[in-house]
């Protein structure tokens, strides 16, 4: 599989890296901006409401991101060892 960016080979990789970093900002996106909305229009309960369901969703995007890998890479999710075991 060739990067569509570089050209270069990534050899056995999906799409899902390639395509997770935009989404990872968009989605988010518009919960911080009406939060600074409500900071202008100087209604800090609602901005701190606005601001905790972006960092939720925030929190919340890479565990959806581990489950799907966990459960669509049984090779990935369970045969990895840490550094100092590895030979």
């Amino acid at each position: 599989m060739k990067c569509d960016l570089t050209g270069k080979d990534v050899g056995n990789a999906t799409n899902l890296p390639m395509s997770v970093p935009v989404v990872r900002i968009m989605v988010p996106g518009i919960y911080m901006f009406r939060s600074m909305y409500f900071v202008q229009q100087n209604d800090i309960i609602n901005a701190i409401n606005w601001v905790a369901q972006a960092m939720l969703i925030v929190l919340a995007l890479p565990l959806g991101l581990v489950l799907a890998r966990v459960c669509s890479d049984k090779g990935w999710a369970f045969n990895q060892l840490p550094a100092d075991e590895q030979k």
